[in-house]
């Protein structure tokens, strides 16, 4: 084999890898994490004060994943407070499975079933306002 073939191979071979590699990327579908990132990043700064807000608690807002009961636990550190808010189930690879629920914590805590969840990765995101006040909690748990 003489030099001139080798560089129509090298070519030839490079010109396949690019065409492949951008098919694969148009096949693929972006996922973001939030669809309105932008209007978040204006309303940065408040949400921060609110994940602030929600550290200094004397005892903050627990997240606790029972695989026995197929359950997540949320327990808030205040009992008999009026708390007001949401949380946000988020599947990273997937955002048609999010869920939004209303909070409505029963004796400080909030008990939510999670069997009918596809298994994987989860970020549960709270946002609650309490006495006036603004919080924000989040954790990332592997559901099975």
């Amino acid at each position: 084999m003489n030099w001139g073939k080798g560089i129509i191979i090298t070519v030839a071979s490079f010109m396949a890898f690019i065409l492949g590699l951008s098919i694969y990327m148009m096949s693929q579908t972006p996922e973001l994490e939030e669809k309105n990132y932008y209007e978040k990043d204006l309303v940065y700064q408040q949400i921060m004060t609110a994940r602030q807000n929600a550290i200094e608690l004397n005892k903050p807002v627990s997240f606790s994943y029972q695989n026995t009961n197929g359950q997540v636990v949320i327990a808030f550190p205040i009992e008999n407070a009026s708390l007001q808010g949401s949380i946000v189930f988020t599947r990273p690879s997937d955002a048609s499975q999010d869920s939004r629920l209303p909070l409505h914590p029963d004796n400080h805590q909030q008990v939510i079933p999670v069997i009918h969840l596809t298994s994987g990765l989860w970020r549960i995101h709270i946002d609650w306002t309490m006495d006036g006040k603004t919080y924000q909690s989040q954790t990332w748990e592997f559901i099975k």
